[in-house]
């Protein structure tokens, strides 16, 4: 869900359509695209058909408190008789209309923009104006790219046949399918869609289609090299991880020792500031080189299953000494993880960017979100401003306590076995780094209790 939720953040106002053959895989991209529009202060209107309200709230909750959205009327919820099917039958031209009156009142009332997404499961070729469905998912991309809403239109596999699926595919820039945000190749746009519905295909279409041809053919070429490329840098790493940095280390080290000594015999305050500054930049720098060399071990220290409980009490050995504490997950859960899965741990809870290291806390919880497994790191404080959360794992970039070198590192060592970081905090409330572990690659001794 992590992974859904980054791509959906990143995106200007959009249409988009889910494809899903299962509940899990529906609320993978109905709950991020939900909790995208809190976190960017949008209304949000939910259309019910196959599942009630509290179905929705339910597969909110196992992610986020979201009770004061629903107290404040953040989120609204609407059924497909009160909207796509009202009177009793489907019109194109007054659903663009309820959509265009919801936009206009959020803006008045101060909220950033409309999130609307609706559950397509009302549709049946039988009911009175069904017919124009696709008319009328075409028509809503002449929206773009003035408008400010986010439509995402919930497609369940099982309802459609493979036509009329294949054709609404067609009216969507993006499509979320199995747990992936993609950029949609086979987008048609509204006027080219629309003269093709009455049989009428422009000269346009064609020759986008033989530009997205030559498109593939060439990245498939530049990916070809980039990955020769990426060969050439890992041999000569391989070499950097060997005399070479042995040799740093070793200049660093007594660097360290010389500084430590000459503190102990200036008697000028400033120069002791000096030599103090001096011995905590090679401590830094020792971390780093350390974090090199585990880091050039992924491939060789290969993945297996560990105790989650065990590796956190571990960390926990580790990280008292700085005077941080934590709460664990309660239940026996096993993650099939890179062998510096417990160093890559470390590195969150201790880069925690406001995490003040004397008496502070930070609270551990596993869950079961749809069929993955999900490790929060929380800390309760200023937390990570929007436009920095995606930041704070560039190699070097710092934030707050946060080191970026140490955090970029970590989430390479995650990605080595599939599993995903990113920071999902409520600015102004905390930090919330998210471990996302994905199916088949944790297991439940023992049930989580709450």
């Amino acid at each position: 869900m992590g992974i859904i939720d980054t791509a959906m953040r990143a995106m200007s106002s959009t249409h988009m359509a889910s494809v899903f053959k299962s509940e899990a895989e529906q609320f993978d991209a109905a709950v991020p695209f939900i909790l995208s529009g809190l976190d960017r202060d949008e209304k949000t209107i939910y259309i019910l058909d196959g599942h009630t309200r509290d179905d929705v709230v339910e597969s909110l909750m196992k992610v986020r408190d979201v009770q004061g959205a629903l107290d404040a009327h953040r989120i609204e919820f609407l059924t497909a008789d009160e909207t796509y099917m009202k009177s009793g039958r489907f019109d194109p031209d007054r659903m663009i209309a309820l959509l265009d009156s919801a936009e206009s009142t959020a803006l008045a009332a101060g909220f950033a923009g409309l999130r609307a997404t609706g559950e397509m499961t009302w549709y049946s070729p039988n009911k009175p104006g069904a017919g124009a469905l696709l008319e009328y998912e075409a028509r809503l991309n002449q929206r773009y790219p003035k408008s400010t809403m986010d439509l995402l239109c919930q497609y369940d596999e099982s309802v459609f046949d493979a036509g009329l699926l294949l054709d609404a595919v067609k009216t969507h820039p993006r499509v979320v399918m199995r747990g992936d945000v993609c950029a949609n190749p086979y987008y048609v746009p509204p006027e080219d869609f629309l003269l093709g519905m009455k049989g009428v295909v422009q000269k346009s279409v064609l020759e986008r289609m033989c530009s997205d041809i030559l498109k593939r053919t060439r990245f498939s070429e530049i990916h070809r090299l980039e990955l020769h490329d990426m060969r050439q840098v890992n041999k000569r790493m391989a070499v950097m991880g060997g005399p070479a940095l042995e040799d740093i280390q070793s200049q660093v080290m007594i660097l360290s020792f010389y500084a430590e000594l000459a503190q102990e015999v200036v008697q000028d305050p400033s120069v002791k500031d000096y030599l103090a500054k001096m011995s905590a930049t090679c401590s830094g720098i020792q971390r780093r080189l350390d974090f090199i060399r585990s880091y050039q071990m992924i491939g060789e220290v290969g993945p297996n299953w560990l105790d989650l409980r065990e590796v956190l009490e571990r960390v926990y050995q580790k990280v008292s000494m700085d005077g941080i504490h934590f709460e664990m997950p309660v239940g026996v859960v096993r993650v099939y993880a890179n062998g510096l899965f417990e160093r890559a741990l470390e590195s969150l809870i201790v880069n925690v960017p406001d995490l003040d290291r004397e008496g502070d806390k930070v609270v551990l919880k596993f869950s079961e979100v749809g069929d993955r497994g999900l490790l929060s790191i929380e800390h309760s404080g200023k937390g990570v401003p929007q436009n920095f959360k995606a930041r704070i794992f560039e190699c070097g970039y710092r934030y707050g306590r946060s080191d970026g070198f140490d955090l970029f590192l970590a989430r390479e060592i995650l990605r080595s076995t599939g599993i995903t970081v990113m920071e999902t905090g409520v600015p102004g409330k905390g930090t919330r780094f998210e471990v996302c572990i994905p199916h088949g690659k944790y297991a439940l001794r023992e049930p989580i209790r709450v």
